[in-house]
């Protein structure tokens, strides 16, 4: 019964050899560490000059202003990582690559409760009852007054927009209650998702007001909670081969029959 089992596990050994790296790659998010660019921004962005003038695939839900973050820039510009500009949020090296994004997850702008999002469009539909890996990297700005909680995420099956410089009435299917506010390196905000829906829009930011967000004094002077963005991850947790599963997560792999 088992004479051919060495023969089989040599077979197999060798198609994970050869198809793993694929498969441990198999991002649905496009443009996922902010490095493709239409062009280069020197300054921030506005409502009416947004994020996707700039960059390839991420798009503003709302018009929060959320900027990109590059060293490829000159230094004095506000869009630079290690910016020069007295506007400045804060200077961090992008956890991969030369470019990052940030988002604001607590504070006041051009309304109460003012928010600033990332939307992009993965590359396929979530499949309904199918296990996925969701996670990003931030790390707090250091000219942040306070550090927050509420990083979250919300998927939907069509493209989100609305004409409001306040926080998403949304519901996130995943969020972060922790507050964070490391601010010299990166933290992974992670999570393992069952979609009930063929969802194929992502959102991500503070989905509640800011009497519904848990924050942290620090020692910045801009009255607000801005986080850098890096390495967004959408990924098939298992997927289906000839006779099994193969568990694709970025931490291991594997086969089940």
């Amino acid at each position: 019964m088992y004479q051919n089992f060495p023969k089989a596990l040599g077979l197999w050994l060798a198609f994970l050899a050869i198809n793993f790296p694929l498969l441990a790659q198999y991002n649905l998010v496009p443009n996922p560490s902010f490095e493709e660019y239409k062009e280069y921004p020197c300054s921030w962005t506005l409502d009416t000059d947004p994020l996707e003038n700039y960059l390839m695939a991420w798009t503003m839900p709302s018009r929060g202003s959320t900027d990109p973050f590059s060293t490829k820039v000159e230094k004095y510009c506000y869009c630079h990582c290690f910016s020069e500009n007295s506007s400045s949020p804060g200077m961090q090296l992008p956890r991969t690559g030369e470019s990052m994004a940030a988002i604001l997850t607590y504070g006041e702008g051009c309304s109460q409760d003012y928010r600033e999002y990332l939307q992009v469009e993965l590359q396929e539909p979530l499949i309904v009852g199918h296990v996925y890996q969701v996670e990003f990297f931030v790390s707090l700005a250091d000219n942040s007054q306070v550090a927050s909680n509420n990083l979250g995420v919300y998927f939907s099956e069509q493209e989100v927009y609305e004409s409001t410089c306040r926080y998403l009435e949304l519901e996130p299917q995943l969020n972060h209650l922790d507050v964070v506010s490391e601010q010299e390196g990166w933290v992974p905000i992670r999570w393992t998702f069952i979609p009930e829906k063929p969802v194929r829009f992502m959102i991500i930011g503070n989905f509640y007001s800011n009497a519904d967000t848990e924050t942290t004094e620090m020692t910045g002077f801009k009255k607000n909670c801005r986080f850098f963005v890096d390495d967004v991850l959408v990924m098939p947790m298992l997927a289906q081969l000839p006779g099994g599963w193969l568990r694709t997560s970025s931490t291991h792999t594997l086969y089940q029959h």
